[in-house]
């Protein structure tokens, strides 16, 4: 499998870190990082459940906009989809 060769690889350089897109977003991917013992950021695809979330932080401020100063907020909670066996901590990044 291309997971088992890129923990492989990852594992030559030194690293325990596991980083990728929305299409790898599957249980079994978790679960082998998991049991590897990675840290991991995988990105979610889009979902109504955790946008409820973090509902109250997609409210734009009153006013223009700021053309030099971009407004980041980052809001972490714990989340369980229903294809995983388990709640797992997710980090949502807000533009």
């Amino acid at each position: 499998m291309r997971v088992q060769s890129a923990l492989c690889r990852t594992r030559l350089w030194g690293g325990r870190f596991f980083r990728a897109d929305a299409a790898y977003s599957i249980p079994i991917i978790y679960e082998r990082l998991e049991a590897a013992r990675y840290f991991y950021a995988i990105r979610l695809p889009a979902n109504a459940v955790p946008k409820e979330k973090i509902a109250h932080r997609l409210t734009r401020p009153v006013g223009r906009p700021s053309q030099t100063k971009v407004t980041r907020f980052f809001e972490d909670f714990h989340y369980q989809a229903a294809s995983w066996d388990k709640e797992r901590r997710v980090i949502a990044k807000i533009n």
